[in-house]
């Protein structure tokens, strides 16, 4: 699954419940965006924006917003390096600028670059499940994908992760997780990292 064939920002949730909590009253669609001069993929799940450029900002946006104002849809955040990004998303003929397949949608980009480009929507998320793992115990996510990584998060048996990398039969594979506190009060966690592949079985919703 390469970010350039199916455009999956991936985000993962603790289980299907929450990820009803993660999403906003009125549901919103998921896009991937492509500019190009600079070149520039945004790609959104719900309320979780992933970003990346020329110039070396990747991942996931702070202070990620989406929603429908009309019939147009607003994407915005703030980058790795602090700055901030808006994108307007219009029904339309659009354009990456670099080849003749036109999208659905246009999308302005205002900002930390002012650029035109092409967005569509994109299809559900992938869905596993983590397994294998006792119930005492848990998945390490980790920053690199070997044991020698860095540990960012655990992720508890059956909690339901959205890959962000193609479903390997073996190996790491990347994902991106989201956490809730436990008490139900602060903010959520999300957080993308590497996980072993054979603790993840398909997930069906």
């Amino acid at each position: 699954m390469s970010l350039k064939n199916l455009k999956h920002f991936s985000l993962v949730v603790s289980t299907a419940a929450s990820f009803s909590q993660v999403a906003t009253a009125e549901t919103m669609p998921s896009f991937t965006c492509n500019f190009t001069e600079p070149f520039i993929n945004i790609d959104t799940a719900r309320n979780a924006i992933y970003y990346s450029d020329n110039d070396q900002n990747q991942g996931l946006v702070a202070r990620p917003l989406t929603k429908k104002i009309g019939a147009n849809y607003i994407v915005s955040g703030v980058l790795k390096d602090g700055h901030s990004f808006n994108v307007k998303i219009s029904k339309g003929r659009g354009s990456n600028g670099m080849s003749d397949v036109e999208s659905h949608y246009i999308g302005v980009m205002s900002g930390v670059y002012s650029v035109n480009g092409g967005c569509d929507k994109i299809d559900a998320p992938v869905f596993r499940k983590v397994v294998g793992v006792a119930q005492n115990d848990t998945l390490n996510m980790r920053n690199a994908p070997s044991v020698s990584g860095k540990i960012l998060e655990k992720i508890y048996p059956a909690q339901t992760v959205w890959l962000k990398t193609e479903p390997p039969k073996t190996g790491w594979v990347k994902v991106i997780v989201v956490s809730s506190p436990k008490s139900g009060q602060g903010l959520t966690s999300i957080k993308e990292g590497w996980v072993n592949g054979k603790f993840l079985a398909e997930h069906k919703n």
